[in-house]
């Protein structure tokens, strides 16, 4: 009764906005979210009726802080169909590893409620704008991490709340007990806002992959970087500062967090998100940091080999630069891979590809293994470490 409640006041607030009031008489039942590589197909493309909002009437709660609109550069837009798809295919969808009743509308406003504003963030705001499926729910929120760790137990119960410094995620990660394999959804995640929203320029990814989105209220993008909305659109990729040394050096968040941006150029120039440089010098100042700090301290390739690693499904280790993974690779998994190690190839030069990257296995996790020994290996244990599939093939 008390979570049924908390919905039907979430709702009563999203209504009160007129952009939501509008909404009422287009919603649709809930959808089951789509694969990752399907796309919304919608009639009216979010990026068609994105608008500049007058900030002056936009509510913000904080007074001790500057609202994200009003910081330096920033911008705020409304798209009524942006809000509609996420309306209807986010708020009303299912939490990954939490009780089937408990939507995203339920947790956002039981944060809502305990004084905490969660705002999704990234790469869920880039696809909803181009109408792809997002593939998880990245958040940033308002509170403390200790505010947000008591709210979360208090609402959810201790062993699905993990807060860690900044981060936070809740349920099991994919692939752990309670979480359905068939999800389409990674666990809800995210850090505090100043680890992101208000971070500096040079600690931010692509201007694509930093916007974020409003939805207790105002029902707003928020374009912190000023141009995000505009490089989604038109399927660019930009570097969001001048110092792009200083951007490429971020250990802001964490350690190394700068060098971990560069393959993530590669994810945004796949198919699917088809996102081309915005000019041939950032292409080319990506190209040259991959060359040139391949084997520096800390080597380029072993960001190289974590990247590839996860996009695998597997999980790598730091401390000796191993990747763990279960053979055969997931087919949709391993299709992203190839989609990712094809736009690598183009860019960086085949020859170099292939030295470098193709030689090492690191797009073909389990390439190496015959399929005979490929399901005995895989039954054996459930991961394997990235040197085995050479070593296995090299005995038979």
């Amino acid at each position: 009764m008390t979570r049924l409640l908390l919905s039907l006041l979430f709702l009563l607030a999203l209504l009160a906005s007129p952009l939501n009031a509008r909404h009422l008489l287009k919603l649709r039942s809930p959808n089951i979210l789509a694969r990752a590589s399907e796309s919304f197909e919608p009639v009216i493309l979010p990026c068609d009726d994105v608008q500049v909002v007058d900030k002056t009437t936009l509510n913000f709660d904080f007074p001790n802080t500057t609202a994200p609109w009003n910081l330096p550069s920033a911008q705020a837009y409304r798209s009524e169909r942006f809000s509609e798809i996420f309306f209807n295919n986010i708020l009303l969808g299912h939490v990954p590893g939490l009780e089937s009743e408990m939507t995203f509308q339920f947790v956002f406003h039981a944060f809502q409620t305990d004084g905490c504003m969660l705002y999704p963030h990234g790469g869920s705001v880039r696809d909803i704008l181009l109408g792809l499926h997002p593939v998880d729910i990245d958040v940033e929120y308002s509170c403390t991490a200790k505010q947000l760790k008591e709210s979360c137990i208090r609402n959810f119960g201790a062993s699905l709340c993990h807060v860690t410094k900044s981060y936070f995620y809740i349920g099991p990660r994919a692939g752990e007990e309670g979480l359905p394999d068939d999800n389409e959804f990674e666990q809800l995640e995210g850090v505090n806002w100043q680890d992101s929203l208000y971070a500096p320029k040079f600690a931010k990814e692509y201007t694509a992959n930093t916007l974020s989105y409003d939805v207790n209220g105002n029902g707003v993008i928020i374009d912190v970087t000023g141009t995000g909305v505009l490089d989604t659109c038109n399927r660019h990729i930009r570097i969001p500062t001048s110092d792009w040394a200083a951007w490429r050096n971020d250990s802001y968040l964490k350690k190394n967090n700068g060098l971990q941006k560069i393959p993530r150029y590669w994810k945004l120039r796949a198919p699917r998100k088809n996102f081309s440089p915005l000019d041939d010098a950032t292409q080319q100042f990506i190209v040259n940091s991959t060359r040139d700090l391949w084997d520096a301290t800390p080597p380029m390739r072993n960001i190289f080999a974590s990247f590839f690693c996860k996009a695998a499904g597997g999980t790598y280790q730091n401390q000796n630069a191993t990747c763990l993974f279960s053979c055969p690779i997931d087919p949709e998994l391993q299709a992203t891979v190839d989609r990712i190690a094809l736009v690598l190839a183009q860019d960086i030069g085949q020859d170099w590809f292939d030295a470098h990257i193709a030689s090492k296995g690191m797009n073909q996790l389990c390439g190496s293994l015959k399929p005979d020994v490929l399901s005995a290996a895989s039954s054996l244990q459930p991961h394997l470490p990235s040197f085995l599939p050479a070593l296995l093939a090299h005995v038979m």
